[in-house]
């Protein structure tokens, strides 16, 4: 296996004395919450490597279970400098075992989503500083709140560039697509909606009758998309919907999940007729303010789109193979009670899309077959959750939802076309 280029954080910036009262506090504000968000994340990490490690031992994978200490000692040594300052830089580390590269990659993803958001919001506080000085005719300090803007910018781009490559391993860094494919829209308070684009193209929708725990509804056929369309990076987080949906005039719960109170988790516990409003606040918002180009819309993805982006050209009954372990997705493989997880904690697919398998089912546009027998129409649900087993999470598994069902378990996210 060849080195993985590897992200990781050296601790040398100091705090710049000349900025004026107010960015300082900004800027102090912003470098907290980055350290409390990173030191969440390492210590995480390197939890999942002590279990990973007693786990190869066991296995009597001994070269592989010191590979993973040191990576372990490695990464307690950047704990222990969080707090003081940060910055992104490369370095060549040794190789590890695929099951530790996961965690690797996943820790690095969670490093640059912190750093991204907190920048974000970081920015848009600079800029009402900014303001700030200029209606008090302070020129001075209004011409630093914009440098400080500048720098800000600059680092948020920066970010936007890191990649791991290298790799010999599936890496949610290394396969996201070039950033002419990608869109960000802004949805207030630093909170974005990422999306991919997915270019048209033909693939196999199905599953083949040889492919274990195959549903008879899962006839294979081809399929063509015949437009391209973007798809959300991740499902719709209970910050987004939040966000969204404050002051809704049907008086719709903004904050209905079951797993309440984690921001970064999928929103779940809603129905098809709240994800509508949503869609629709979501169009109005973003046409008003000139984020929305004429013509197009977010609506829920077909079927065909959502497992066309969930397979990203393989065929095998998940994207990432024909067999699935806890570290691949989030869904019920030791049947524990389970709760949902921050979006992208597990790897990404070959296309950049994370969460396609487990966390939380995902509805689509796509009415089910058994909608005619039924008195309620019902629509396809893909994905699984961390409530399924791994017959339910493959790229073919389809179930059916109705219009006005409710479940933990169930979530979505956004298609732009």
């Amino acid at each position: 296996m060849r080195a993985l280029l590897t992200l990781y954080l050296l601790l040398v910036v100091t705090a710049n004395a000349n900025l004026p009262h107010r960015v300082n506090i900004l800027k102090q504000k912003k470098d907290q919450a980055i350290f409390s968000t990173l030191d969440l994340v390492y210590k995480e990490y390197s939890k999942s490597l002590l279990k990973l490690q007693t786990e190869l031992v066991t296995s009597n994978r001994l070269t592989d279970a010191n590979a993973v200490q040191s990576e372990f000692f490695l990464n307690s040594g950047y704990i222990d400098s969080i707090g003081k300052s940060y910055q992104f830089v490369f370095d060549r580390q040794r190789p590890l075992p695929d099951e530790a590269e996961i965690y690797r990659e996943t820790r690095n993803e969670k490093v640059k989503i912190a750093l991204k958001k907190n920048i974000m919001v970081y920015i848009t506080e600079l800029n009402k500083a900014q303001v700030a000085y200029m209606n008090n005719q302070d020129l001075v300090n209004a011409r630093k709140a914009t440098d400080e803007m500048r720098l800000a910018t600059l680092e948020l781009r920066k970010i936007d560039s890191i990649v791991s490559v290298g790799s010999s391993t599936r890496s949610p860094l290394l396969q996201v697509p070039s950033s002419s494919k990608l869109r960000s829209f802004q949805l207030g308070n630093g909170i974005e909606l990422e999306m991919i684009w997915v270019p048209p193209g033909s693939f196999l929708m199905g599953s083949p009758k040889t492919e274990p725990e195959r549903a008879p509804d899962e006839t294979q056929r081809n399929v063509t998309i015949e437009r391209g369309f973007y798809l959300g990076k991740y499902e719709v987080t209970q910050e987004q919907y939040e966000i969204m949906m404050r002051g809704n005039h049907f008086k719709i719960d903004p904050n209905p999940s079951y797993f309440a109170n984690q921001p970064n988790c999928p929103v779940e516990n809603i129905s098809l007729d709240e994800i509508e409003v949503f869609l629709n606040r979501l169009n109005h918002r973003l046409s008003d303010i000139g984020e929305l180009k004429k013509g197009l819309r977010f609506t829920l993805p077909t079927e065909a789109q959502w497992e066309y982006a969930c397979r990203a050209g393989t065929k095998t009954a998940y994207s990432f193979g024909s067999k699935i372990t806890s570290f691949n997705a989030n869904y019920n493989f030791d049947l524990d009670k389970g709760t949902t997880k921050p979006v992208g904690s597990y790897p990404a697919n070959n296309w950049g899309f994370f969460d396609m398998h487990g966390n939380v089912w995902e509805n689509t546009s796509s009415i089910h077959d058994n909608s005619k027998s039924n008195s309620e129409e019902s629509f396809v649900r893909k994905g699984g959750s961390w409530w399924s087993k791994s017959i339910n999470i493959r790229s073919a598994r389809r179930l059916e939802n109705s219009r006005t069902k409710r479940h933990r378990s169930i979530g979505f996210r956004v298609c732009l076309q």
